[in-house]
């Protein structure tokens, strides 16, 4: 999992221990389905070794009134950084 994230995101996880499965965070969540989309991926003009994606989370939950269950959507941007010739993610909140 690691390899997937840049060398400032590994340094600041490394020095706080409230990132990870034995941290404070918990990734876990009560929904039982969950879609991820791709929505864009714009790589920074003035800085071609920067990127950001935008993407979507939809939500499916069961129950509610008359079993009719529940859909819900959340749009989050993730900041990425060139290095050793890949995208790695910069950012420590998306960090578990």
């Amino acid at each position: 999992m690691r390899q997937h994230y840049s060398k400032a995101v590994l340094a600041e996880v490394d020095k706080n221990d409230q990132y990870g499965p034995l941290g404070k965070q918990s990734t876990q969540g009560s929904y039982p389905a969950r879609r991820l989309r791709i929505l864009t991926e714009e790589i920074n003009s003035s800085d071609p070794t920067k990127a950001t994606v935008t993407f979507e989370v939809d939500n499916y939950s069961t129950g509610g009134l008359f079993d009719s269950g529940n859909t819900w959507s959340s749009q989050r941007s993730v900041p990425l950084v060139r290095e050793e010739n890949r995208w790695k993610i910069d950012a420590t909140e998306y960090f578990y």
